[in-house]
């Protein structure tokens, strides 16, 4: 009988048999890497602990969020884009906007202050409404306030117009007197919205907005050299403010640093020899043109002295 030695034959045997199981690659984890650095990388046994998270070459991530494996490992996003379910999409504000703003049209807004956006997207403050903590308030600073079912929010703050001498009826209307049910009275009468009331003796109300004699407020006449009408409450000459009315110093005096102006055709035309006693009629030869509160005809020009 034959004797074999095993010995020699044991260490080949065992080398061709030998134990897989330390060399095993996780599936989800990258061919190419080393076990302990896959297990540095992705827990000891080379797989991730969240059942939610994927192990990559960085690691455990999650592919809906993650920019550099986005759907999928080493699926990097541009860098304008963001990974958002696990896609790549370039975002409506990039840079992402402050923790205290909120995108919207493409623009980082704070919607505590913004009056376009106020509290969210779209919700516009209409004037005189201001944007404070996100919602909509009527004044400013500590006066600031939500008006109630009777007041309207007017530039002064919440109001009520039926009783308010400064908005009565609406926002700007002042009266004279008192408001009685949005309506200024006038002695006897009542003023309409935007009417003033010039003369309570006689009971009498005027439209300031238009009215020569009474040109936004009922102190303020038009002179008619100057002005050839009241046009919201300004003296105007045409399209115009109205005509200068030259140097106040010496007074009625024609000045070439100041010289006066009369309100001709809608437009403003400088008083001299050649335009003196009116629009377009001159001096005669040898008459040198002047100034007089009292119009004479022969070569003056009407201008008012002050009281």
């Amino acid at each position: 009988m034959v004797r074999t030695t095993w010995w020699w034959i044991l260490p080949g045997a065992l080398a061709a048999c030998s134990a897989s199981d330390d060399t095993y690659v996780p599936r989800d984890v990258p061919r190419d890497d080393a076990a302990d650095v896959v297990d540095s990388r992705c827990g000891p046994t080379g797989e991730c602990e969240d059942a939610y998270l994927t192990c990559c070459r960085s690691g455990c991530v999650d592919l809906h969020n993650d920019l550099f494996n986005c759907g999928a490992c080493d699926n990097e996003c541009a860098l304008n884009e963001e990974c958002q379910a696990s896609r790549c999409v370039t975002p409506e504000c990039f840079p992402e906007c402050d923790p205290r703003q909120i995108c919207c049209g493409g623009d980082c807004v704070d919607p505590n202050t913004d009056n376009q956006n106020c509290g969210r997207c779209g919700n516009e403050c209409e004037a005189p409404l201001h944007c404070l903590g996100g919602i909509c308030l009527c004044g400013t600073g500590s006066t600031a306030r939500m008006c109630g079912p009777t007041e309207t929010c007017c530039p002064t703050g919440c109001v009520d117009t039926s009783t308010d001498r400064n908005n009565c009826g609406a926002c700007g209307n002042v009266c004279t007197l008192e408001c009685t049910e949005g309506q200024c009275r006038c002695g006897e009468t009542v003023c309409p919205p935007g009417w003033a009331c010039c003369d309570p003796d006689r009971s009498e109300c005027f439209d300031t907005r238009n009215d020569m004699d009474h040109c936004g407020n009922c102190d303020t006449k038009c002179e008619t050299r100057r002005a050839d009408a009241c046009i919201d409450g300004q003296c105007m000459c045409g399209p115009n403010p109205q005509c200068s009315a030259g140097t106040p110093y010496p007074l009625c005096s024609v000045s070439a640093g100041m010289p006066p102006e009369r309100c001709c055709r809608g437009e403003c035309e400088v008083i001299d020899d050649s335009h003196c006693e009116a629009c377009g009629r001159p001096c005669s030869a040898g008459l040198d043109c002047q100034g007089s509160p009292h119009w004479t005809g022969v070569c003056t020009f009407s201008c008012e002295v002050p009281e």
